[in-house]
């Protein structure tokens, strides 16, 4: 390596510029020249100091400012007006949390596979973003109110996030009860608008999600991606024309429902909430239950009867709970008491 002699001591007022205080090799030359204590502390020191463009670093022997060394116009113009630009690494892992923050917003199942399924890129990017805040304080400048300004929003759409969108995704029988009450004459309107409607023998299960049909099934045929050929096909079908299909959509929606699965003339399932991969959902028989029926309901963890008519139903699917817990039944049955099958009578 080709090695140039070091002037034992420099002018006064001379100017060294270094291409970085992380660059130990250049700020030896500097202590070499001008000697550690002349510059007030080692590399460690001026390195956790935390120069920065407005914060430059002062003794009765120098001053060390922090700037910009001119090597293309274009890279100086870019640095000059956005200067975050220069430390774009420490952007990277906002970005990413940030992606998976707006994921579970649109779609929190989605969202929850995904980060499960990204697990451990999820805790590297982390160590990640510890790294960049701790480093971009120390930068300090536009770069450090940047960094903390998108960090301190990430922080705001989390507690948002939990606060307000994930007790929409929990359910209870309390919080379906409470719902029952309020829409009773809506599904029981709904209920009998459809029997009427349906051709004799049909029966007919739809869906809905963010207001376009996500399953629609009748006795013969099952779809879950259905255009609009096909739904005037199956709605043919079933008898319907397109203001009872309609008047069924815009009934459910009042009752704040997504679902309506028939089984006449013996009852009809409406669909109250997805969570995850499960649905909860109504059962509401046209006539009293049979004494097998409130048995069956008594028994099956996919179901707790209400009263004479309804019960509240929860199917799981390939993940996660699949019926009511015994604890849930229980506390539930207990608060709200149901005649057992021989009492009825």
């Amino acid at each position: 390596m080709r090695t140039y002699p070091i002037p034992e001591g420099p002018p006064k007022g001379s100017r060294f510029y270094l291409c970085s205080l992380l660059n130990r090799p250049a700020l030896g030359l500097a202590f070499s020249v001008q000697g550690k204590d002349a510059l007030g502390g080692g590399y460690a020191y001026l390195r956790n100091y935390g120069i920065s463009g407005d914060k430059p670093y002062r003794n009765n022997f120098c001053i060390i400012r922090k700037g910009f060394i001119i090597t293309s116009h274009r890279l100086c113009y870019l640095h000059m007006k956005f200067p975050p630009l220069k430390h774009l690494l420490h952007y990277i892992p906002i970005a990413i949390v940030a992606f998976f923050i707006l994921l579970n917003y649109v779609d929190p199942f989605i969202g929850m596979w995904a980060a499960i399924a990204s697990f451990r890129i999820i805790v590297a990017v982390l160590v990640w973003l510890v790294f960049a805040l701790i480093r971009s304080w120390k930068i300090g400048g536009v770069h450090r109110n940047v960094v903390f300004c998108a960090f301190g929003l990430e922080i705001l759409a989390l507690m948002m996030f939990f606060l307000i969108k994930v007790p929409a995704y929990k359910c209870d029988p309390d919080e379906m009860v409470a719902h029952y009450e309020k829409n009773k004459a809506g599904m029981e309107a709904l209920i009998s608008y459809t029997n009427s409607a349906l051709n004799d023998e049909q029966q007919m299960c739809l869906e809905f999600e963010h207001g376009k049909i996500s399953m629609f099934h009748t006795s013969t045929m099952s779809h879950w991606d259905v255009g609009k050929e096909l739904k005037s096909k199956i709605m043919s079908e079933l008898g319907l024309d397109n203001e009872e299909f309609n008047s069924i959509k815009s009934q459910l929606s009042s009752i704040h429902c997504i679902s309506v699965d028939t089984h006449f003339p013996a009852y009809c399932d409406i669909g109250y909430k997805r969570v995850g991969m499960g649905m909860y959902s109504y059962r509401l028989y046209l006539n009293p239950m049979s004494d097998e029926e409130k048995e069956e309901a008594l028994l099956d963890g996919h179901y707790i009867p209400y009263n004479e008519t309804t019960l509240l139903m929860f199917g799981g699917g390939a993940a996660g709970p699949d019926t009511f817990s015994h604890k849930v039944k229980d506390d539930f049955l207990r608060r709200h008491p149901f005649p057992s099958p021989n009492t009825s009578k």
